[in-house]
């Protein structure tokens, strides 16, 4: 019996030991210091082995027009940017509603981002608090991303990534099915009218969207995530 429950300590704690390590691997990347800083940029090596190198792209409030490069040097090495993120990356989850563990210092210097033919993934929450974002430039020979309307949807136009800074009506492009995790969080926008298309809207779509009073075509949406209109005027 004693041996049995010698052996049982012993997995919980191997498990225990497993799930603490894993915990902070999706972000720590971006807390640490960055392996390279210019223009308005951090760059964080992503993977380096073989001939396959990639940065991932943090965008700084310091640079009215970031321009994101396809390449960049560290060292002496060449790394392709597959990756952007902005000021706000945590690296635990939300206790509740009421916090907002992608809240950080406002970005009210950038005016335009333009995304390079590279980047593969773009982190929720990237441009959370830009409040003067004009447009999000995507190259046309991006696989995975397009502009339009200067927002950042899916290649396929299905899904609505993010939105530059808006203070009145927003008309969400035709076509798009989805309104991404955090799409319009902390805008200034006071009506959005949603495509009969839009069956979807994911959670904290709309944080704390504290002028916006109106949703239309509602009706249409299928499956909604939690605390989308959390801090807004709609209840």
């Amino acid at each position: 019996m004693m041996k049995y429950f010698k052996q049982v300590i012993y997995c919980v704690s191997v498990f225990c030991t497993m799930f603490f390590l894993m915990l902070p691997i999706q972000g720590q990347a971006k807390f640490k210091a960055p392996d390279k800083s210019e223009n308005g940029i951090e760059y964080y090596i992503q993977e380096s082995s073989g001939k396959r190198r990639s940065v991932g792209a943090k965008l700084k409030n310091s640079a009215k027009i970031i321009r994101v490069p396809e390449s960049v040097m560290i060292g002496s090495k060449s790394y392709t940017v597959t990756e952007i993120s902005g000021n706000c990356y945590p690296d635990t989850l939300d206790a509740s509603p009421a916090t907002d563990a992608y809240k950080c210092r406002k970005n009210t210097k950038t005016v335009r981002v333009i995304v390079p033919k590279t980047v593969r993934q773009v982190e929720q929450g990237t441009f959370t608090n830009f409040t003067n974002l004009k447009e999000i430039v995507v190259d046309r020979r991006n696989a995975r991303f397009q502009s339009k309307k200067g927002s950042l949807l899916s290649k396929d136009g299905r899904i609505l990534y993010a939105v530059p800074s808006i203070k009145g009506t927003y008309r969400v492009p035709k076509g798009v099915q989805v309104i991404y995790n955090r799409a319009f969080a902390y805008s200034k926008v006071k009506k959005v009218i949603l495509p009969k298309s839009c069956k979807t809207i994911q959670e904290r779509a709309f944080y704390r969207c504290r002028n916006l009073k109106e949703v239309h075509n509602l009706r249409y949406i299928e499956k909604l995530g939690k605390d989308i209109f959390y801090g807004s005027q709609i209840k």
